[in-house]
């Protein structure tokens, strides 16, 4: 038998009591929090502000909507451009720098580069100094889910 077979699917009546724990959680926080089920609704300036933002988002402007217009400014198209080039720019360049760093941050954790060869002892050193290189590696890869926790 495979493993992949063995694998039990969850079953449906813990899913009705996890589905039922998170309706009952929600619920409480609304009432906790004094909710009402009209605040949710917009009023009348809502609803003209909301048909105004969508009215937008299906017709972009094309070009800057300042009464004054900008001196020696780029057409919108051009700064969108300029925009993209640049972000295009710094990915490529930090791509280029995490492959560098990545390449040799995992041959530095990697258990061969530090294993003594057959039949030996590692020394303590080495097992230190690669754990040490495989802690930055987790450090350094959660800086991103970190940033998005702040």
């Amino acid at each position: 038998m495979s493993t992949a077979g063995s694998l039990r699917e969850p079953s449906r009546f813990k899913r009705r009591y996890a589905l039922l724990g998170l309706l009952l959680v929600g619920w409480g926080s609304a009432w906790a929090l004094d909710m009402r089920w009209d605040g949710w609704m917009p009023r009348d300036q809502g609803w003209r502000l909301w048909k105004r933002f969508f009215a937008a988002a299906w017709q972009p402007a094309w070009t800057y909507e300042n009464a004054t217009p900008l001196v020696d400014a780029p057409p919108f198209l051009g700064a969108m451009l300029l925009a993209i080039g640049t972000t295009l720019r710094y990915a490529l360049a930090s791509m280029g720098i995490a492959l560098i760093a990545g390449l040799i941050l995992g041959v530095l954790a990697s258990h061969a580069f530090w294993n003594a060869g057959p039949g030996q002892t590692t020394p303590a050193w080495r097992q230190t100094a690669r754990t040490a290189f495989r802690v930055a590696c987790v450090a350094l890869r959660s800086v991103h889910e970190l940033l998005w926790a702040i």
